[in-house]
């Protein structure tokens, strides 16, 4: 019987491995294992809780490659807010002091009326005609598509535009943008 389980068709265990798998049983090894009362069986682990510094649920090993990255977005924000309200400079807070540089650029180009910047001259014409630009994004949202009932809509005239009123003189409150 023990020279039946070395026969040549039979894999064996290699390094604790056992390399017979579901699809390698041919017929002379079902035979055997027949007569060996070895019935097929599957085994694993359930787990019902990590230990790793603490016990932890099993759904903790449920997190996705997203869910890792909004946590470290997170994170490097908060890094570069504290850095900004200490101080200190970060890696993390080098694009918001930028952006922040260039905000202060631009208001003082606008200020002097400075307008040589491609975002300067979109921020003036912006600030000289609002309704400009409100009507564009109006004009843009039909077109895209809207939402739903699938209706036509194009029989309805537009609403003149009301008429601006009239600015205010502002007064001076003592202190300055860059103060």
């Amino acid at each position: 019987m023990n020279s039946e389980l070395y026969a040549p068709a039979v894999p064996r265990s290699y390094g604790g491995f056992d390399t017979i798998g579901l699809a390698s049983v041919g017929t002379s090894e079902a035979a055997l294992l027949a007569k060996l009362s070895i019935k097929p069986f599957e085994y694993g682990l359930v787990v019902k809780y990590i230990y790793e510094g603490g016990v932890f649920s099993p759904e903790v090993m449920k997190i996705k490659d997203s869910d890792l990255m909004a946590m470290w977005s997170s994170a490097v924000g908060n890094v570069a807010a504290l850095s900004i309200a200490t101080g200190y400079l970060t890696e993390a807070a080098i694009a918001p002091i930028i952006a922040d540089g260039f905000k202060n650029v631009m208001a003082l180009a606008l200020e002097a009326d400075y307008i040589e910047f491609e975002q300067v001259k979109k921020a003036k014409d912006f600030l000289d005609n609002p309704d400009a630009f409100v009507a564009a994004v109006v004009e843009v949202a039909p077109a895209a598509g809207g939402g739903g009932g699938g209706g036509g809509g194009g029989g309805a005239a537009a609403a003149p535009a009301p008429e601006p009123e009239p600015e205010e003189e502002e007064e001076e409150m003592g202190f300055d943008l860059f103060d």
